[in-house]
C-alpha cells in the first residue's frame, strides 16, 4: 500500500512510519528540508518536500496514494488553521 505520511520525522510520525515501513508498506514523507528529507530515505521512506503550511501541494502529493496519515503539527498558533487546510487540500 501506497501511504502518505504528514509528520514522519516526528515524535508519533516517526514510530508510526517505522512500522509503515515493517509492514511492507511504501511510505512517502513531507520534509520540508533536504536535511529531513535525507533522514526519511535513510529510514526507507520515500520523501515529498513541502510544508503544512503551504497545503497547495498536498493535493497533487495525495494523488495515486491508497492513504493519507496525517500526523505533523507546527506546534504554534498556526496548527488549527494549518491542518484545517491540510486536510481540505488531502480531500479535494
Amino acid at each position: 500500500m501506497k501511504v502518505l505520511l504528514t509528520g514522519a520525522s516526528g515524535y508519533i510520525g516517526s514510530v508510526v512510519a517505522e512500522k509503515l515501513v515493517a509492514g511492507g508498506h511504501q511510505v512517502f514523507g513531507r520534509a520540508r528540508s533536504s536535511h529531513t528529507a535525507a533522514l526519511l530515505r535513510e529510514r526507507g521512506i520515500e520523501s515529498r518536500s513541502g510544508d503544512l503550511l503551504a497545503p497547495d501541494g498536498l493535493a497533487a502529493t495525495v494523488a495515486g496514494m491508497d492513504a493519507v496519515i496525517h500526523t505533523a503539527n507546527t506546534k504554534d498558533h498556526t496548527a488549527e488553521s494549518a491542518d484545517r487546510a491540510a486536510v481540505d487540500a488531502f480531500l479535494t
